[in-house]
């Protein structure tokens, strides 16, 4: 639980500059993404499904961003959630990367992981911090909700790929039912991957509370304590830089905003840059 002085904290806000150093990270772990769920398929067979799921994943959780964002964002895309929804599609295909569910599996699990993070940063994360539960990296939007998603694709999919009698090619391709087995040969139930889902979340939930407990209660009766006035700020514990208070008084210095009436469409802008320069060949 967060103290109240750690919401709304003008410290927590982002910077133009920083948000695009995050979009750069954005697009390596976009292109990067499929390697990563392949390297720990198995098979040739399973790595190229993995692979491609996860494409299609990532490009439909791209296109939930673009649909979504400016629903959501008074009709303007969110630089938030183009960093984050986008890569839900990856997320979403932890499990059933390697399945074969078919394009139409992969394209509509990331399209609804995209859209679960963008709802997640626009609506359910104000909620959680009203009731005291500060998410200051938007780590349940990117990695919990579609995490959880892809557990649930996972059960769908297994349960649907299951083979029958044992005669499977290792992928439980459609249409046989009975058992789902994995390269080594192991069954793996849509049971147990429901089981796994309980467990995780339930491991989850206990040791995060845990690593929460310990890092705040025994530190601060150590006297390690870091007053308000210092959140998100390094400089309590790290030398700083020599134009760092420029930048921190910079980043705080408000933006003049011209009034409503001073301000036009930018078609009008454009056709009066337009005219202005026919007069000028004239």
């Amino acid at each position: 639980m967060t103290r109240p002085a750690a919401k709304g904290n003008v410290e927590e806000k982002s910077i133009y500059s920083s948000d695009l150093f995050s979009l750069a990270g954005t697009i390596v772990l976009w292109v990067l993404w499929p390697s990563f769920q392949s390297a720990v398929a198995g098979s040739e067979q399973r790595q190229f499904l993995a692979i491609s799921n996860t494409f299609l994943s990532l490009s439909s959780s791209t296109l939930a961003f673009v649909v979504f964002s400016r629903f959501l964002n008074n009709n303007k895309f969110d630089v938030v959630h183009m960093q984050n929804a986008t890569l839900a599609g990856g997320v979403v295909m932890g499990v059933c990367g390697d399945m074969d569910i078919g394009f139409h599996g992969a394209m509509l699990s990331g399209f609804a992981a995209g859209l679960v993070s963008c709802l997640g940063y626009a609506k359910l994360q104000p909620l959680l911090t009203t009731l005291n539960i500060h998410d200051t990296c938007g780590v349940h939007n990117l990695h919990g909700m579609p995490g959880i998603l892809g557990a649930i694709v996972g059960v769908i999919a297994t349960a649907l790929l299951e083979v029958r009698d044992g005669n499977s090619s290792g992928m439980g391709t459609r249409p046989d039912t009975g058992i789902f087995r994995n390269d080594k040969g192991e069954i793996i139930g849509a049971d147990k991957q429901a089981i796994a889902l309980v467990v995780t979340l339930g491991m989850g939930l206990g040791f995060g509370t845990l690593a929460g407990i310990l890092m705040t209660l025994p530190l601060k009766a150590a006297g390690i304590f870091v007053p308000d006035s210092e959140f998100f700020n390094d400089r309590l514990y790290f030398g700083e830089a020599e134009d760092y208070q420029d930048a921190i008084t910079a980043s705080h210095s408000e933006a003049v905003v011209a009034p409503a009436s001073a301000q036009k469409p930018a078609v009008e802008v454009v056709k009066a840059i337009v005219v202005t320069n026919v007069w000028a060949e004239i």
